[in-house]
């Protein structure tokens, strides 16, 4: 039990070094202003629909046959939707690869 308890607060001492490190803060930094903006964007982007669709009359435009605006912006969310998953994807790779060497450096 007691080596437990000291592995515990050798792992708290661990991550208090490594979260005063200028890297690690830059790196949350990142991580929160990416996630923010995909966010508020991915937001933006779905409540635009309704907002079009019931307050102007922007979306009723036929772009050919009976296919409207409407119909193009709300199967325009699948290959937004895969495009913001790829993007994260890629960017949680970059974030686990800066991690993982901070730790490495640190012997954690």
């Amino acid at each position: 039990m007691q080596n437990e308890v000291r592995n515990h607060q050798s792992h708290v001492t661990k991550y208090d070094r490594i979260a005063e490190m200028d890297e690690f803060r830059v790196l949350m930094a990142e991580k929160k202003k990416f996630i923010l903006s995909y966010t508020l964007f991915y937001v933006g982007y779905s409540l635009l629909l309704p907002f079009l669709a019931l307050y102007t009359d922007v979306l009723n435009v036929h772009v050919f046959g009976e296919v409207t605006l409407a119909w193009l912006y709300g199967v325009s969310f699948i290959p937004i939707s895969l495009w913001v998953c790829n993007v994260y994807v890629k960017r949680a790779a970059h974030f686990d690869e800066v991690v993982k060497s901070i730790l490495e450096r640190e012997n954690v």
